[in-house]
Protein backbone atom coordinates (compact mmCIF):
# COMPACT_ATOMS: atom_id res chain seq x y z
CA UNK A 1 0.00 0.00 0.00
CA UNK A 2 1.31 3.35 -1.17
CA UNK A 3 2.17 5.95 1.47
CA UNK A 4 3.05 9.51 1.87
CA UNK A 5 6.06 10.26 3.12
CA UNK A 6 5.57 13.83 5.29
CA UNK A 7 8.45 16.14 6.43
CA UNK A 8 9.60 15.79 10.06
CA UNK A 9 11.68 19.26 10.05
CA UNK A 10 10.79 22.70 9.93
CA UNK A 11 12.68 23.06 6.76
CA UNK A 12 11.56 20.39 4.91
CA UNK A 13 7.70 21.33 5.80
CA UNK A 14 7.86 24.66 4.85
CA UNK A 15 9.55 23.47 1.54
CA UNK A 16 6.53 20.84 0.91
CA UNK A 17 4.47 23.50 1.79
CA UNK A 18 5.71 26.07 -0.79
CA UNK A 19 5.56 23.43 -3.14
CA UNK A 20 1.71 23.02 -2.71
CA UNK A 21 1.21 26.96 -2.66
CA UNK A 22 2.76 27.26 -6.05
CA UNK A 23 0.76 24.15 -7.24
CA UNK A 24 -2.49 25.77 -6.35
CA UNK A 25 -1.29 29.06 -7.48
CA UNK A 26 -0.51 28.21 -10.90
CA UNK A 27 -3.65 26.08 -11.10
CA UNK A 28 -5.58 29.03 -10.55
CA UNK A 29 -9.72 29.48 -9.62
CA UNK A 30 -10.07 25.95 -11.96
CA UNK A 31 -7.54 23.70 -9.65
CA UNK A 32 -8.46 20.73 -7.70
CA UNK A 33 -8.04 21.90 -4.01
CA UNK A 34 -10.09 25.13 -4.93
CA UNK A 35 -13.27 23.96 -3.55
CA UNK A 36 -11.29 21.41 -1.23
CA UNK A 37 -9.33 24.70 0.51
CA UNK A 38 -12.82 26.65 0.36
CA UNK A 39 -15.04 24.25 2.34
CA UNK A 40 -12.34 23.70 5.17
CA UNK A 41 -11.62 27.64 5.59
CA UNK A 42 -7.94 26.66 4.38
CA UNK A 43 -6.50 30.36 3.59
CA UNK A 44 -2.71 29.74 1.74
CA UNK A 45 -2.01 33.06 1.34
CA UNK A 46 -2.72 33.90 5.26
CA UNK A 47 -0.95 30.57 5.66
CA UNK A 48 2.56 31.59 3.91
CA UNK A 49 2.37 34.88 6.30
CA UNK A 50 2.13 32.56 9.40
CA UNK A 51 5.04 30.18 7.27
CA UNK A 52 7.25 33.07 6.53
CA UNK A 53 7.57 34.43 10.43
CA UNK A 54 7.92 30.90 11.69
CA UNK A 55 10.84 30.86 9.27
CA UNK A 56 12.30 33.82 10.73
CA UNK A 57 12.39 32.51 14.10
CA UNK A 58 13.31 29.24 13.33
CA UNK A 59 16.72 30.67 11.86
CA UNK A 60 16.76 32.49 15.13
CA UNK A 61 16.29 29.29 17.00
CA UNK A 62 19.33 27.27 15.12
CA UNK A 63 21.57 30.60 15.66
CA UNK A 64 20.74 30.18 19.60
CA UNK A 65 21.18 26.85 19.56
CA UNK A 66 24.39 26.78 18.16
CA UNK A 67 25.50 29.23 19.98
CA UNK A 68 24.68 27.28 23.58
CA UNK A 69 25.94 23.89 21.71
CA UNK A 70 29.82 26.34 21.26
CA UNK A 71 29.25 27.68 25.02
CA UNK A 72 28.37 24.38 26.60
CA UNK A 73 31.49 23.12 25.27
CA UNK A 74 34.00 26.37 25.78
CA UNK A 75 32.31 26.05 30.03
CA UNK A 76 33.29 22.15 29.89
CA UNK A 77 36.42 22.67 28.30
CA UNK A 78 37.02 24.89 31.43
CA UNK A 79 35.40 23.06 33.90
CA UNK A 80 35.49 19.44 33.51
CA UNK A 81 39.39 19.33 34.23
CA UNK A 82 38.93 21.28 37.35
CA UNK A 83 36.34 19.27 38.93
CA UNK A 84 38.18 16.07 37.85
CA UNK A 85 41.38 17.37 39.49
CA UNK A 86 39.97 18.50 42.56
CA UNK A 87 37.71 15.71 42.93
CA UNK A 88 40.95 13.42 42.68
CA UNK A 89 42.72 15.79 45.36
CA UNK A 90 39.56 15.38 47.89
CA UNK A 91 39.66 11.33 47.33
CA UNK A 92 43.04 12.00 48.47
CA UNK A 93 42.26 13.77 51.85
CA UNK A 94 39.56 11.51 52.31
CA UNK A 95 42.45 8.87 52.67
CA UNK A 96 44.43 11.20 54.99
CA UNK A 97 41.40 12.04 57.15
CA UNK A 98 40.72 8.14 57.34
CA UNK A 99 38.30 7.07 58.83
CA UNK A 100 37.80 10.69 59.78
CA UNK A 101 36.00 11.56 57.09
CA UNK A 102 33.76 14.55 58.71
CA UNK A 103 37.34 16.06 58.95
CA UNK A 104 36.81 17.38 55.44
CA UNK A 105 33.71 19.52 56.37
CA UNK A 106 36.33 22.00 57.07
CA UNK A 107 37.23 22.03 53.56
CA UNK A 108 33.23 22.46 52.65
CA UNK A 109 33.34 18.93 51.12
CA UNK A 110 29.86 17.51 51.71
CA UNK A 111 30.21 13.95 53.27
CA UNK A 112 27.28 11.61 54.09
CA UNK A 113 27.78 9.57 57.62
CA UNK A 114 28.82 6.16 55.56
CA UNK A 115 31.51 8.61 54.41
CA UNK A 116 30.59 8.72 50.77
CA UNK A 117 31.82 12.35 49.41
CA UNK A 118 29.61 13.92 47.40
CA UNK A 119 30.53 17.76 45.04
CA UNK A 120 28.47 19.63 43.22
CA UNK A 121 28.97 19.60 39.24
CA UNK A 122 26.84 22.78 39.04
CA UNK A 123 29.03 25.69 37.97
CA UNK A 124 28.09 28.29 40.33
CA UNK A 125 27.87 26.04 43.16
CA UNK A 126 31.35 24.29 42.59
CA UNK A 127 32.48 28.14 42.07
CA UNK A 128 31.14 28.40 46.33
CA UNK A 129 32.92 24.98 47.00
CA UNK A 130 36.35 25.64 45.25
CA UNK A 131 37.00 29.32 46.64
CA UNK A 132 35.99 27.48 50.49
CA UNK A 133 38.65 24.83 49.33
CA UNK A 134 40.95 26.75 48.21
CA UNK A 135 41.03 28.85 51.27
CA UNK A 136 41.09 26.14 53.80
CA UNK A 137 44.34 25.32 52.06
CA UNK A 138 45.54 28.65 51.78
CA UNK A 139 44.97 28.95 55.68
CA UNK A 140 47.75 26.80 56.45
CA UNK A 141 50.71 28.82 57.22
CA UNK A 142 53.99 28.68 58.18
CA UNK A 143 55.23 25.48 59.71
CA UNK A 144 51.65 24.45 59.77
CA UNK A 145 51.83 23.05 56.71
CA UNK A 146 48.47 22.04 54.52
CA UNK A 147 47.74 17.98 54.54
CA UNK A 148 47.25 18.65 50.65
CA UNK A 149 50.77 20.62 50.01
CA UNK A 150 52.78 17.93 48.60
CA UNK A 151 50.05 16.42 46.51
CA UNK A 152 49.25 19.06 44.75
CA UNK A 153 53.43 19.69 44.42
CA UNK A 154 53.39 16.42 42.86
CA UNK A 155 49.95 16.82 40.48
CA UNK A 156 51.15 19.84 39.52
CA UNK A 157 47.61 21.23 40.48
CA UNK A 158 47.35 25.07 40.87
CA UNK A 159 44.10 25.83 43.23
CA UNK A 160 44.63 29.80 42.22
CA UNK A 161 43.92 28.37 38.69
CA UNK A 162 41.32 26.49 39.55
CA UNK A 163 39.41 29.26 40.91
CA UNK A 164 39.75 31.63 37.65
CA UNK A 165 39.01 28.67 35.25
CA UNK A 166 35.53 28.12 37.02
CA UNK A 167 35.10 31.74 37.72
CA UNK A 168 35.35 32.18 33.66
CA UNK A 169 33.17 28.71 32.86
CA UNK A 170 30.33 30.35 35.57
CA UNK A 171 30.48 33.53 33.23
CA UNK A 172 30.10 31.47 30.43
CA UNK A 173 27.53 28.97 31.58
CA UNK A 174 25.69 32.57 32.35
CA UNK A 175 25.87 33.63 28.70
CA UNK A 176 24.80 29.86 27.51
CA UNK A 177 21.79 29.76 29.70
CA UNK A 178 20.40 32.90 28.21
CA UNK A 179 21.16 31.85 24.43
CA UNK A 180 19.63 28.56 25.90
CA UNK A 181 16.10 30.45 26.70
CA UNK A 182 16.20 32.42 23.58
CA UNK A 183 16.79 29.37 20.81
CA UNK A 184 13.69 27.45 23.55
CA UNK A 185 11.77 30.85 22.93
CA UNK A 186 12.45 31.30 19.36
CA UNK A 187 11.40 27.33 18.87
CA UNK A 188 7.97 27.48 21.02
CA UNK A 189 7.17 30.81 18.65
CA UNK A 190 8.24 28.92 15.60
CA UNK A 191 5.68 26.07 16.39
CA UNK A 192 3.43 28.26 17.62
CA UNK A 193 3.08 29.98 14.14
CA UNK A 194 3.35 27.06 11.88
CA UNK A 195 1.04 25.08 13.72
CA UNK A 196 -2.11 26.07 12.11
CA UNK A 197 -0.96 26.08 8.56
CA UNK A 198 1.19 22.87 8.70
CA UNK A 199 -2.58 21.33 10.20
CA UNK A 200 -4.14 22.24 6.93
CA UNK A 201 -0.95 20.63 5.69
CA UNK A 202 -2.27 17.64 6.82
CA UNK A 203 -5.47 17.55 5.87
CA UNK A 204 -4.33 18.66 2.16
CA UNK A 205 -2.57 15.93 1.72
CA UNK A 206 -4.62 13.52 3.43
CA UNK A 207 -7.24 14.18 0.57
CA UNK A 208 -5.03 14.23 -2.11
CA UNK A 209 -3.40 11.13 -1.31
CA UNK A 210 -7.67 9.82 -1.40
CA UNK A 211 -8.31 11.95 -4.75
CA UNK A 212 -4.89 9.77 -6.51
CA UNK A 213 -5.69 6.69 -4.82
CA UNK A 214 -4.01 4.15 -7.21
CA UNK A 215 -2.00 6.81 -8.75
CA UNK A 216 0.00 8.78 -6.13
CA UNK A 217 2.95 9.03 -8.00
CA UNK A 218 1.04 11.66 -9.21
CA UNK A 219 1.16 13.14 -6.11
CA UNK A 220 5.08 14.79 -7.08
CA UNK A 221 3.82 17.78 -9.23
CA UNK A 222 2.80 18.90 -5.34
CA UNK A 223 6.06 17.94 -4.22
CA UNK A 224 4.36 14.74 -2.29
CA UNK A 225 6.86 12.04 -1.38
CA UNK A 226 4.95 8.63 -1.63
CA UNK A 227 6.50 5.43 -0.72
CA UNK A 228 5.38 2.15 -1.91
CA UNK A 229 8.08 0.10 0.05
CA UNK A 230 7.37 -1.78 3.33
CA UNK A 231 7.56 0.74 6.01
CA UNK A 232 11.50 0.12 7.99
CA UNK A 233 11.70 2.03 11.64
CA UNK A 234 14.62 3.68 11.90
CA UNK A 235 16.64 4.82 15.00
CA UNK A 236 15.60 8.00 16.45
CA UNK A 237 18.00 9.98 18.05
CA UNK A 238 16.25 12.61 19.90
CA UNK A 239 18.31 16.06 21.94
CA UNK A 240 16.56 17.05 24.83
CA UNK A 241 17.91 20.79 25.84
CA UNK A 242 18.63 21.57 29.38
CA UNK A 243 15.73 21.72 31.54
CA UNK A 244 13.34 20.50 28.33
CA UNK A 245 10.23 18.18 28.23
CA UNK A 246 9.79 15.81 25.13
CA UNK A 247 5.87 15.23 25.59
CA UNK A 248 3.69 11.96 24.46
CA UNK A 249 6.03 10.43 22.44
CA UNK A 250 5.15 7.39 20.71
CA UNK A 251 7.24 4.46 21.13
CA UNK A 252 7.03 0.73 19.73
CA UNK A 253 6.52 -1.97 22.46
CA UNK A 254 9.68 -3.53 22.64
CA UNK A 255 11.82 -0.82 21.65
CA UNK A 256 14.83 -0.09 23.16
CA UNK A 257 15.67 3.67 24.93
CA UNK A 258 19.21 4.36 25.85
CA UNK A 259 20.28 7.23 28.07
CA UNK A 260 23.27 8.21 25.42
CA UNK A 261 23.85 11.95 27.23
CA UNK A 262 26.33 12.56 30.52
CA UNK A 263 23.53 12.42 33.09
CA UNK A 264 20.49 10.89 33.80
CA UNK A 265 17.08 11.88 32.07
CA UNK A 266 13.18 10.64 33.16
CA UNK A 267 10.80 9.04 31.07
CA UNK A 268 7.67 9.34 32.26
CA UNK A 269 5.17 6.83 31.41
CA UNK A 270 1.82 6.64 29.83
CA UNK A 271 -0.03 9.57 28.33
CA UNK A 272 0.05 11.86 31.37
CA UNK A 273 2.74 14.32 30.80
CA UNK A 274 4.42 14.25 34.09
CA UNK A 275 4.09 11.89 36.42
CA UNK A 276 5.54 11.67 40.02
CA UNK A 277 7.38 8.39 39.97
CA UNK A 278 9.26 8.47 36.59
CA UNK A 279 11.80 5.57 35.59
CA UNK A 280 15.58 7.66 36.11
CA UNK A 281 17.56 6.23 33.48
CA UNK A 282 21.56 6.63 33.90
CA UNK A 283 24.00 7.51 31.31
CA UNK A 284 24.66 4.67 29.24
CA UNK A 285 21.70 2.44 30.58
CA UNK A 286 18.60 0.67 28.49
CA UNK A 287 14.91 0.53 29.17
CA UNK A 288 13.10 -1.60 27.05
CA UNK A 289 9.72 -0.91 26.44
CA UNK A 290 6.54 -2.94 28.38
CA UNK A 291 2.95 -2.06 28.10
CA UNK A 292 1.86 0.67 29.25
CA UNK A 293 4.79 2.39 27.70
CA UNK A 294 3.89 3.03 23.79
CA UNK A 295 3.49 6.51 25.06
CA UNK A 296 6.16 8.13 27.16
CA UNK A 297 7.52 11.96 27.98
CA UNK A 298 11.05 12.58 28.17
CA UNK A 299 12.65 14.88 30.58
CA UNK A 300 16.25 16.86 30.92
CA UNK A 301 16.19 17.46 34.65
CA UNK A 302 20.06 18.74 34.27
CA UNK A 303 20.61 22.27 34.41
CA UNK A 304 24.12 22.15 32.87
CA UNK A 305 23.96 19.14 30.11
CA UNK A 306 22.29 18.58 27.02
CA UNK A 307 20.16 14.74 27.20
CA UNK A 308 20.74 12.64 24.04
CA UNK A 309 18.53 9.55 23.60
CA UNK A 310 18.31 7.05 21.10
CA UNK A 311 15.36 4.69 20.64
CA UNK A 312 16.11 1.72 18.91
CA UNK A 313 12.90 -0.17 17.29
CA UNK A 314 11.87 -3.65 18.22
CA UNK A 315 12.99 -5.31 14.70
CA UNK A 316 16.65 -3.67 15.11
CA UNK A 317 16.95 -4.26 18.50
CA UNK A 318 16.61 -8.35 18.20
CA UNK A 319 19.69 -8.07 15.12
Amino acid sequence: MSRKELPKTFPGQQLLFEDIKTKVDDDGIHGELVAFLADHGIDLTADKVLVDAAALKYTSFLTYNKQSENLCAQRDKLLNPVIKSVTKAVQFLKGYYNPEYKSLGDWNVVVTNGGKVTIATDPALFLTFIIAFKAKNDSYTGTNTSPLAQYLTKKGLNLALCVTNTTDAVAINDTFKTATTNSEDAHQVMETKSSLPFANLLLITNFLMKLYEGNEKALGVYGIKVITAPRVEKIKNLKLAIGEDKLKQEVKIGSIIVNMGEEPINIHKGKTVITTNPIVLGPGEKFVTTKGYSKVSYQNPSTTKFAKIQVIPRDKSKS
